[in-house]
């Protein structure tokens, strides 16, 4: 019998709308490239590891958004690959009568649609079930008939659920104990983007992985660092899985407190070490915390470190997270609306200590807004 191998990965989402968290056409522009290079990276992967299956678990073609250039792209590079592809159609990109998934596809790949269907691999004693979405919402849940081959893998975009609950899910729900009764080796799921894993096993030992390899490049500020796909071989029925990173630019977060730092040139250096940690082709997001000298103007703050930071990082963008360190011990003193809201604050503090940075911030910026409205 010969060896399993295969390559996973899911939720690329190309053609995907990306203006709301880039702040500019050129950005959204690069970083559709990076979507597309991270596709053709993800190809090479499938031909250097000479896998004859290769598993991609919806969330593909964004639908209504992809434009027919980049399906004519993806068609012709999947048909050149020397293994058989696999695609679940998803919520993002249902098997509808108006999808890209209707028209004329390579040989080489086969796209399931709403039923479950049952491939079988002679040589490889390989059954793969597969189903995809055939619109926008999957509430109900279903299975396959149980395959009678010594080895399974299942595929499809689903919400793996440890147990059946009352509430609807909305995107297919794939419960543990209906993966128990089927006995896959290996699940080969899309639709959460965070890579996750879960390893089942019955009552007789049989081992089951659940597998979510997260969208293979970071689609917001919620998807941060490395991303992957997933190689996996199947031998005699062990199961081995490996981690494959596959991203073209990784989105990073970077907090810097700049409490008690009173130069701008303090701050720069304090940030250069925090960002030293990343790749510097990366996208970041860079939030200032802490307690700021009254006399720092983040304005020029932010221009200085455009300046100084874009040879070296040219991709960021600066959030402001800080509130002025004022002597609370002068203003408390004051007779008027200030000294009231502070003493107020002051109780509430007292009250509930648990809540304290949460008082804190609201108290400063509740101040700097009434000092500004006395100022002008």
């Amino acid at each position: 019998m010969k060896k399993i191998s295969f390559i996973h990965t899911a939720d690329l989402h190309l053609g995907l709308p990306l203006q709301k968290w880039l702040d500019s056409a050129e950005l959204t522009l690069l970083r559709k490239k990076d979507y597309l290079a991270t596709f053709f990276r993800i190809l090479n992967v499938v031909k250097e590891k000479k896998v004859p299956f290769f598993f991609i678990a919806g969330d593909f073609l964004e639908h209504g958004f992809v434009q027919s250039e980049t399906v004519f792209l993806v068609k012709e590079e999947l048909g050149k690959l020397p293994c058989n592809v696999f695609i679940a159609p998803g919520n993002h990109d249902p098997y509808r009568d108006d999808s890209f998934y209707c028209s004329k596809w390579p040989r080489n790949v086969h796209i399931f649609k709403g039923a479950w269907e049952n491939i079988y691999f002679k040589d490889y004693d390989l059954t793969i079930l597969g189903k995809g979405f055939t619109d926008f919402l999957e509430c109900n849940s279903s299975l396959p008939q149980k395959p009678k081959s010594s080895n399974v893998i299942l595929i499809a975009h689903a919400t793996f659920l440890q147990t059946k609950v009352a509430s609807k899910c909305l995107y297919f729900p794939l419960y543990k104990e209906d993966l128990l009764f089927l006995k896959p080796n290996y699940v080969a799921l899309g639709h959460i983007h965070k890579p996750s894993m879960f390893k089942l096993e019955d009552k007789l030992k049989n081992k089951i992985i659940v597998c979510y390899p997260g969208s293979p490049e970071g689609l917001c500020w919620k998807e941060l660092g490395k991303r992957y796909i997933v190689h996996g071989v199947l031998e005699n029925g062990l199961l081995t899985l490996n981690n494959i990173e596959i991203h073209t630019r990784t989105l990073e977060k970077v907090s810097c407190d700049i409490s008690a730092l009173y130069s701008f040139k303090d701050i720069l250096e304090v940030l250069l070490k925090e960002l030293a940690n990343f790749d510097k082709e990366s996208f970041f997001e860079i939030c200032f915390l802490g307690r700021r000298q009254e006399t720092l103007d983040m304005f020029l703050l932010k221009d200085f470190l455009v300046q100084n930071l874009k040879h070296s990082y040219p991709f960021f963008k600066i959030q402001d997270a800080t509130y002025p360190d004022f002597d609370l011990d002068f203003y408390r003193k004051d007779i008027g609306v200030i000294g009231k809201f502070i003493n107020r604050f002051d109780k509430l503090l007292e009250e509930k200590p648990a809540e304290k940075e949460l008082i804190q911030a609201a108290l400063y910026k509740g101040l700097e807004a009434l000092l500004w409205n006395r100022k002008n």
